[in-house]
């Protein structure tokens, strides 16, 4: 008996510490829980005021808007005749004593704006990166124009700080007065595909064919709005209209160069009485250099430079807003987007203009980037922001 007693107190035993130990587990289970943090749901935060909704036309109005379009139906053809009649018969305006700021003068499409503008009397003030060439265009123009026609000017149009020197210089010469602007500087690039590109390469592509622009507008438009006299030329492409493989980083600086001389057209329209006037001039392939002439395989001809050069300042002194060179291809390139891509596929085959790329690296051996990247370094251009692919 006392064996089967001291059996039944050690089973009594067991079975406390059993229960003392499922006890403490359900507690530390419970306590688990307990402490673990509930997630609270959390309100969005609009980091910008929901969209009105869209304005609808007043039905009230919709007379004088239909009329408003009648009107514009009607006056159409009145206009275009006499837009044809003024093209032919009103007298180009005179440039003679004009003060014609040219940049890119040194060579090519510049240095033939250069002699054309001289020859129609105007004091030429030359721009250019290559100092050697760009004096050697304004002595010869001097030599033949008499001296003081032309003056030259060193300057890389891709920084802003050169523009402002360049501003006080050119208004010191010339009495603080530019009539005529042409923004002709720009680099001509062409890549093997548009994936294969240094970043400084297109860095100093793109700020010398757009930002440039920028810059020289806004240092000289401001005298002229102020005088209410002047006018403000760009040079694009054709390429700003129409697209080309392997040209996509030039194609689309010229594309933005035509975005911009339009906004600065209607902005300047806004103006009353506004006699600031702007073209941009929009080539074929031109005949400049025997380099740039195997940059590209074309069906037809390229042009010579006189030939763009004479139908560029034909339609500057007729304060035409888009000058193409030949006439008529910004009517016939737009005309040509509307008809069905299969027919346009076709077309291309057939009045082919191809790009034949040479490497970056080649490129980046010419002259031209050469000085840029000189100019840049003068300036103290932070190159380790941009890196090379």
């Amino acid at each position: 008996m006392a064996l089967a007693a001291m059996a039944d107190a050690g089973a009594n035993e067991g079975q406390l510490q059993q229960n003392a130990t499922a006890t403490a587990t359900a507690t530390a289970k419970a306590t688990i829980t307990t402490t673990t943090p509930t997630p609270t749901p959390t309100t969005p935060i609009d980091l910008e005021p929901p969209a009105p909704e869209c304005a609808k036309l007043d039905t009230s109005k919709w007379f004088s808007l239909f009329a408003q379009t009648l009107y514009l139906i009607l006056i159409f053809i009145p206009v275009a005749l006499y837009s044809i009649v003024e093209s032919f018969f009103v007298k180009p305006k005179s440039l003679k004593g004009n003060v014609v700021l040219i940049t890119g003068s040194a060579r090519g499409l510049g240095q033939g704006f250069a002699w054309k503008f001289a020859q129609l009397g105007c004091k030429l003030a030359c721009v250019d990166m290559n100092e050697t060439a760009n004096q050697q265009t304004v002595l010869a123009i001097n030599k033949k124009y008499g001296a003081g026609t032309a003056v030259a000017y060193t300057c890389n149009v891709a920084l802003s700080d050169e523009i402002t020197l360049l501003r006080q210089r050119v208004y010191r010469d010339f009495g603080h007065q530019v009539h005529l602007l042409v923004l002709n500087a720009g680099l001509v690039a062409s890549t093997p595909s548009i994936t294969d590109f240094d970043d400084i390469y297109l860095h100093g592509v793109v700020t010398v064919n757009l930002s440039s622009n920028f810059f020289m507008i806004r240092a000289f438009l401001p005298d002229m709005m102020e005088r209410n006299q002047g006018h403000i030329v760009a040079v694009s492409s054709l390429a700003g209209l129409v697209g080309i493989a392997r040209g996509s980083m030039y194609v689309a600086t010229k594309h933005a160069v035509m975005g911009l001389m339009e906004s600065l057209h209607y902005e300047l329209e806004e103006i009353p009485n506004n006699r600031v006037k702007t073209s941009v001039i929009c080539p074929y392939f031109i005949n400049t250099s025997a380099f740039y002439n195997k940059m590209w395989h074309i069906r037809l001809p390229e042009l010579s430079i006189d030939e763009v050069v004479n139908d560029a300042v034909a339609g500057i002194r007729r304060n035409v807003r888009i000058i193409t060179s030949p006439a008529g291809m910004y009517y016939a390139i737009n005309f040509i987007k509307m008809l069905p891509d299969r027919f346009t596929r076709t077309l291309r085959q057939i009045y082919y203009a191809k790009l034949n790329a040479p490497s970056v690296e080649f490129q980046k051996n010419m002259l031209p980037y050469k000085l840029l990247i000189e100019s840049f370094k003068k300036f103290k251009f932070d190159f380790d922001e941009l890196h090379t692919v």
